[in-house]
């Protein structure tokens, strides 16, 4: 046989058994190794860098834009430490009914958000310390910041010991006045109102020496505390102070104004007393002005309430070269309160994760420590930004508006520009601003319905808020039916307002079973569920984000040379809904008979119910209804009963990112969690984590092949 012929037939021979389970086995035992090795390197990567790509369609794990653009160019140098335990919480918290939450998988969010801050911005430093397994690192960082900032606390001390004396005093001035207002109150001849405004002012002195006593024993509990709380007692004081003063100097601002007024039937023995106790009145007001002076007069007090700061549970620290910020856990974690009545049963609302929210909005502060102005204006009537002061001084309807801007970093001032407040109301005010005060500060115009005056129209501060304008200045206008439709402050800007009618769709039939709770209130022909917030800077970020129309008047721009206006809620109408129109006729829509009728003059679609507009220095953005501020950011129960969510966070981002922009803080629009509310992809649990990255790439891709080759070892054996 030729050596050709042995070659091929060497060839030809079939291979041995051994042979292909050396082979085939070789190459699945090989490419298992490989495997195993390359996952087991992407875990080893991913656990040992920091960076990260975020997948999500909404960046919901990575910083946002405007925080990049914050903290990319930081000038200062910054440490932020977080100061998150991993153990579960003691005993009694565990006993209440708020929202059961895992601490590992909060501290986690927390650490991964501050390695955003840290691998995105310059001079920013972070640390993870957790004080149970820790301890001894949070006494050293005290020491740390303690010799960084320094502090004395000689003067809080002092004043822990005198204030209870003002207190004491306080309560003998109130309860001799007490005993010389309860005769009034017998008179028979006294005019109702005036009996109601008496009966207030006696129930206010009666109770007001159990009152400071209960305020004294709740500031005494801040000393007990280890280290001293003297921050907590000092602005306890200064709150409880503040108000006694404003509720005397309303009712001397009221004793003024009617004492010598002739024109005003009272008893003489009342008005005898007016005049007589306008001294004591005085005296009264002078004590708590003087406690009030003596806190702001003590100074900052960063070394006592830097150390109480710390001993807070799952807090972070914000380190400057000049200051610091403590962010207490509930800032972080806000949980919602149960809303609805009778519903004992109901799933409290899981805490929204508001981490970035509150850590940018502490490094802006560092960044710009002048407080920005926000004013609430209107034409009359009470205050609308006021906390309260029950029974005597209900909250204002802005009142919680008013604190979120607080928590950003604004001073929020309140004022009547008509000056009519004082003398139409007896209920106490805060002292308003001058108008010099309010110069520079963002106007919140709140245009609701006035009252005429006697002998002519209505007051309207229109003139006023244009003349701001003029000036540079910048106005947001929250709009009511039938008030003032502001055409001399915003005729310049090319917007139009049309007071005069209400935004309505047409009336929804009810079929067949009821909806859920959100879907039964869009019934209402003026209310609309929208997620179009229009083209512009202040809206741009929240696309797609749910808002609901309530009581909106129609907004129309034009357009004005040297003017940029862009028109904002486009009103969803048919196709995509029920047909919308401008309805000028208010009976019909309380009679439950809208409908579109053009010869009366309603206005058809398109509408708009809200507008913004630049021109030189001055900005302006109108929204439609005084009410979508305060509307639309409330809990509603999903469909299947167990848990909550907030149906429509548009409302309040809206707000904020109209003050940012009108302040020219574009840097800060969007940046609140409420814009992440939106159902999207879940949260992945540490269970979740530990399957897939040990039970998928460790343990499931590898098995995969060595099944496949042993699948394949089996068919090619003889």
């Amino acid at each position: 046989m030729s050596q050709t012929q042995n070659r091929d037939a060497a060839v030809s021979a079939p291979e041995s058994q051994r042979e292909r389970w050396l082979k085939y086995g070789g190459n699945v035992a090989l490419a298992t190794v490989v495997v195993i090795l390359l996952a087991v390197l992407v875990v080893y990567l991913s656990e040992r860098k920091s960076k990260r790509i975020d997948t999500t369609a909404t960046g919901l794990y990575s910083l946002k834009p405007q925080t990049v653009n914050l903290i990319r160019d930081n000038s200062q140098k910054i440490k932020i430490i977080s100061l998150y335990t991993k153990s579960k919480p003691p005993a009694d918290e565990e006993a209440t009914d708020a929202p059961k939450v895992d601490t590992a998988d909060q501290a986690e969010k927390v650490a991964d958000l501050l390695e955003e801050y840290r691998s995105k911005g310059k001079n920013i430093e972070v640390e993870n310390i957790d004080p149970t397994s820790s301890p001894g690192k949070v006494e050293d960082l005290t020491t740390e910041v303690v010799e960084k900032y320094g502090g004395q606390v000689a003067k809080y001390k002092a004043f822990a010991n005198s204030y209870a004396g003002q207190y004491k005093k306080m309560g003998e001035l109130a309860t001799a006045e007490s005993a010389r207002v309860k005769p009034l109150l017998e008179l028979p001849n006294l005019p109702e109102d005036l009996g109601q405004f008496f009966y207030g002012v006696s129930e206010s002195f009666r109770t007001l020496p159990g009152k400071l006593q209960e305020a004294q024993e709740e500031s005494a509990k801040f000393l007990k505390e280890k280290p001293a709380n003297y921050k907590g007692l000092t602005e306890s004081v200064e709150r409880s102070a503040s108000r006694l003063a404003r509720l005397w100097g309303q009712i001397l601002t009221q004793f003024t104004a009617v004492k010598d007024n002739k024109k005003i039937e009272m008893p003489e023995a009342v008005r005898k007393y007016m005049i007589d106790s306008l001294p004591r009145y005085q005296e009264m007001k002078k004590v708590a002005d003087d406690l009030v002076a003596e806190v702001k007069g003590l100074g900052e007090l960063k070394l006592d309430d830097l150390r109480t700061a710390l001993r807070q549970r799952n807090s972070i620290l914000i380190r400057g070269e000049s200051e610091w910020k403590i962010i207490p856990y509930e800032k972080v974690w806000r949980s919602e309160p149960r809303r609805s009545r009778g519903a004992a049963d109901e799933a409290p609302v899981p805490p929204r994760f508001a981490g970035e929210q509150m850590i940018t909005t502490a490094l802006w502060s560092m960044q710009h420590p002048q407080k920005l102005k926000v004013v609430f204006v209107r034409a009359g009537g009470e205050p609308v930004t006021q906390a309260g002061f029950p029974p005597f001084m209900p909250s204002g309807v802005f009142a919680g508006v008013s604190e979120q801007l607080r928590e950003y970093n604004y001073e929020v001032l309140d004022k009547d520009l008509t000056g009519m407040a004082a003398m139409q109301q007896q209920r106490m005010q805060a002292p308003e601003p001058t108008d010099a005060e309010i110069k520079d500060a963002v106007w919140v115009v709140v245009d609701s319905p006035s009252a005429p005056t006697q002998g002519g129209p209505a007051p309207t501060i229109s003139p006023k808020v244009a003349e701001h304008l003029m000036n540079g200045g910048s106005a947001l206008f929250l709009m009511d039916p039938k008030a003032d439709d502001m055409a001399i402050a915003l005729k310049d800007y090319g917007i139009e307002v049309n007071t005069n009618a209400l935004i309505v769709h047409e009336l929804i039939k009810a079929e067949g079973a009821k909806g859920d709770q959100v879907e039964e209130i869009l019934k209402f022909p003026d209310l609309f569920a929208i997620r179009n917030w229009g083209d512009h800077a202040l809206t741009a970020p929240m696309r797609s984000l749910p808002g609901i129309i309530i009581d909106a008047v129609p907004v129309k721009v034009k357009a004005v040379n040297g003017v940029k206006s862009s028109a904002l809620m486009p009103v969803p109408t048919a196709p995509d809904g029920p047909r919308a129109w401008g309805e000028t006729d208010f009976n019909a829509l309380q009679e439950g008979k809208v409908e579109f009728n053009p010869e009366k003059g309603d206005i058809p679609s398109p509408l708009f119910a809200g507008a913004a507009a630049e021109k030189d220095k001055s900005r302006v953005v109108v929204i439609g209804s005084s009410r979508m501020p305060t509307s639309g950011v409330i809990g509603f129960q999903d469909p299947d009963g167990r848990t909550r969510a907030r149906r429509f966070p548009g409302n309040s981002e809206l707000f904020m990112n109209s003050i940012y922009w009108l302040s020219r803080q574009e840097t800060m629009i969007a940046i609140s969690p409420a814009a992440m509310d939106v159902s999207r992809i879940g949260d992945m649990s540490r269970g979740a984590q530990s399957f897939w990255r040990v039970g998928v790439l460790l343990i499931g891709l590898p098995g995969l092949v060595i099944v496949a080759g042993a699948m394949v070892w089996f068919a090619r054996r003889d």
